[in-house]
């Protein structure tokens, strides 16, 4: 049983449920447990006929999560029936809560929803939104018939993994702008390497050309690794007049020929977007490129999409980690060591050690990612991968190339493909200052404390408890007896609460050149956790470090930042369990992300105070997230580890913004991001504008 503060209860069940209600707006406060890891709810409208099909909308549920939602009940309705969906054998319904709306309300909470997460209003203001909705509208009470529908899709989720299709056929796939004159002007030539084994059909290599021949792009030419492969398909290639190398020929012609070219390596088989070429010489016109990528996918016997893989941005820590931009690469040839190396991409499926070496010396802005599918990779089994990243033939080069160039110290490989890269440590260990503020709070407190103290295993840190304001007697004496620790010192900070302004005040007195911003409600869960982000904190080249943090049940907390997630930003993966590998194994892999979580931070003091700390006017929520967009602008990159694991019971402390006066604040406070990072909310170099700004689990937009 659980209780409600009004509306109906109801108790556990096991399938559908019916009943009466109050009719216009409702507020919907749904509950469910299940043995599927996503399913929905139908919720069905008897307007006095039936219930029938034509009364019906769905809500998605997370598994042991509330969910909430407007929504509207016709005046005839007498009765709902609520039917899960594809629950499987068990579904629970914990509770259902309906919360009848004043109109005035109900309008004000969608227009709010629509400003922070739909695409085309976001950050408009309401009076901004309304305006729009009424634009077309004979009469303009009907825009709010348009808010509602327009609210209902900020609830759509398309699972990468199951909803691919349907995300197609429904277009909403992120489209570059393309030139409006492509190919001409444009002296660059592409060049394809065709990867031909004995086992390659003719059919596939016409197929693979002809996707090309048919955008109007006649000035490539094609190399053939493999010349006994390649007697096959002599006369078609003879008749297409395409000019053919083999693996046999003197490598310094190739390079000849190559002057001012582009060259990709593909499969035959493979196939590419109708916009493929139109996307390349948009791509580099005018811009000083010596590497391009794309999103791509594969496809089937039958022809079905499936699988895509939507990139990152320029992500260098997530290349060291793993081949995140698997085949789907051009080279300016410049950029490559022309003839020896040329050979090597032959001789490589995948090439990750030849991306890492031909992309360490580049600028970033010599680095271009087009966030659109434009590659199509054939499907050469009947046994369907997965949509991971690739795996590494080479993985044994990979890791010799990562010690030997980059000075690591060494490079895990429990998973084929992935690479944990063990950076060193300084000869004389930095003094680490993990700053802890807290007002009162001794039952998650003493946890924090103590675990951080008798479990982790690096030796040089000290901890700053800065007191705020606390009274409970219990807390104080905490205070006097942890303070007996050498480690420990307490510090009070006797103002209102801010927590940039409480860790400004710490940074002031710590003595470490490194800076540990730490929630009071945290908990570490492996010993090498300060370990593993001293080491990362250490690299000239990065700024902010973040940690892996779970929920006490076991659900992903954080595991790096997503910008533009929910108006500002939000968590990625968050609530997926613990032992999931994330959207292409990104939970598995260090990786950059453009901020994370300050509940806990590591940084360099010396970075920390050129950029003058954390911004005082943002007091409770985003201050963390602009002080890593500030550590960025620095040109330095911000990390995510997954190798350091605590536990976060978030907002305890704090609790919730559930007054008046905190949602204005919150609101405050999420204006200043808009107006100081308002471009880059929109689309965050990390992530992908083809996947979700509405929830945190990377599913497609």
């Amino acid at each position: 049983m659980i209780a409600m503060t009004s509306g109906f209860v109801l108790d556990r069940y096991d399938r559908s449920v019916e009943f009466s209600l109050i009719k216009g707006w409702n507020f919907i406060d749904l509950e469910a447990s299940f043995t599927v890891e996503k399913m929905s709810v139908a919720i069905y409208f008897d307007i006095g006929h039936g219930f029938d099909n034509s009364k019906v909308f769905y809500m998605s549920l997370r598994n042991g999560k509330v969910t909430k939602r407007i929504c509207y009940f016709p005046l005839k309705t007498v009765r709902v029936k609520i039917v899960p969906v594809d629950s499987g054998e068990c579904f629970f319904l914990e509770s259902v809560k309906f919360v009848w709306l004043t109109p005035f309300f109900a309008r004000d909470r969608i227009l709010h929803r629509l400003s922070n997460f739909h695409p085309e209003f976001r950050f408009l203001s309401k009076q901004e939104i309304k305006k729009e909705l009424c634009k077309d509208k004979l009469f303009n009470f009907r825009w709010v018939k348009s808010a509602f529908e327009y609210y209902s899709e900020t609830f759509e989720h398309y699972d990468p993994n199951v909803d691919f299709q349907n995300w197609l056929l429904n277009d909403r796939s992120y489209k570059v702008p393309l030139p409006v004159n492509p190919i001409s002007n444009i002296k660059n030539k592409l060049r394809f390497f065709l990867l031909i084994d004995q086992q390659t059909l003719v059919d596939d290599v016409k197929n693979t050309l002809q996707s090309l021949s048919d955008q109007g792009c006649l000035s490539f030419d094609v190399y053939f690794i493999d010349s006994n492969s390649s007697l096959i398909v002599n006369d078609y290639i003879a008749l297409k007049k395409y000019y053919c190398f083999y693996a046999n020929d003197d490598l310094s012609l190739i390079s000849e020929r190559l002057n001012d070219s582009w060259v990709g390596f593909f499969k035959a088989g493979d196939l590419f977007s109708n916009d493929f070429v139109s996307a390349f010489y948009g791509a580099i016109d005018e811009k000083d490129l010596k590497v391009l990528y794309f999103d791509e996918d594969r496809f089937d016997s039958l022809g079905n999409r499936l699988n895509p893989v939507f990139k990152s941005g320029w992500n260098p820590d997530l290349l060291f980690s793993c081949n995140y931009l698997g085949s789907g690469v051009l080279f300016e040839l410049d950029s490559l060591s022309r003839s020896s190396k040329l050979r090597e991409f032959y001789s490589a499926d995948e090439h990750h050690q030849l991306l890492l070496e031909q992309t360490d010396d580049l600028e970033v802005s010599q680095i271009h990612h087009i966030p659109q599918i434009l590659y199509h990779r054939k499907i050469q089994s009947e046994v369907i991968d997965s949509p991971t990243v690739p795996v590494d033939k080479s993985n044994k080069d990979v890791l010799n190339y990562l010690i030997s160039n980059h000075g690591v110290e060494l490079v895990r490989n429990d998973v084929a493909g992935l690479h944990h890269i063990i950076w060193p440590l300084p000869h004389t260990q930095p003094l680490v200052s993990l700053l802890v503020p807290t007002r009162d709070g001794i039952e998650i407190l003493k946890p924090c404390i103590d675990k951080i103290l008798s479990l982790t295993s690096y030796p040089c840190f000290e901890v700053l408890i800065l007191n705020n304001q606390s009274s409970c007697k219990e807390t104080l004496d905490y205070f006097l007896h942890i303070s007996k620790d050498s480690r420990v010192r307490v510090l009070d900070w006797d103002f209102s609460f801010n927590y940039s302004a409480i860790n400004n005040f710490g940074a002031r007195h710590a003595n470490g050149e490194i800076i540990g911003l730490v929630n009071n409600d945290i908990e570490p869960i492996n010993a090498d956790w300060l370990t593993e982000m001293v080491r990362q904190a250490c690299r000239e080249e990065i700024g902010c470090v973040g940690a892996k943090l779970y929920y006490p049940n076991d659900t992903i907390q954080h595991a790096g930042v997503v910008l533009g997630i929910g108006g500002v930003a939000g968590h990625s993966h968050r609530f997926l369990p613990r032992s999931s590998a994330g959207y292409c194994n990104r939970l598995n892999v260090v990786q950059n992300y453009s901020a994370v979580t300050g509940a806990c931070l590591l940084v360099r003091k010396s970075v920390y105070d050129q950029v003058g700390g954390l911004t005082e006017e943002l007091a409770v929520a985003f201050n963390d997230v602009d002080f890593c967009l500030k550590v960025r602008s620095l040109g330095l990159r911000n990390l995510w580890t997954p190798f350091a694991e605590l536990y976060h019971h978030e907002s305890i402390s704090r609790g919730s913004d559930n007054t008046p006066r905190k949602r204005k604040r919150a609101l405050k406070e999420a204006q200043y991001m808009k107006d100081h990072w308002g471009a880059l909310l929109e689309s965050d170099p990390a992530y992908n504008p083809n996947l979700t700004l509405m929830h945190e689990d990377f599913s497609l937009r």
